[in-house]
C-alpha cells in the first residue's frame, strides 16, 4: 500500500474510543504532503 492509498483508508470510528482524525491517517497525510513537495 502506498502512502497516497493510506490517506483514503476508511478506518473504524467509535467516538468514545478514538478521535475523529486517526493518528495513522494524520501521519499518512503528512508523509504524502512531504513526498509531493520533495518528489515533484
Amino acid at each position: 500500500m502506498t502512502v497516497e492509498q493510506m490517506t483514503t483508508l476508511d478506518l473504524g470510528y467509535a467516538p468514545p474510543f478514538s478521535p475523529v482524525w486517526d493518528p495513522v491517517l494524520v501521519a499518512a497525510s503528512k508523509a504524502a504532503e512531504k513526498l509531493r513537495t520533495t518528489c515533484g
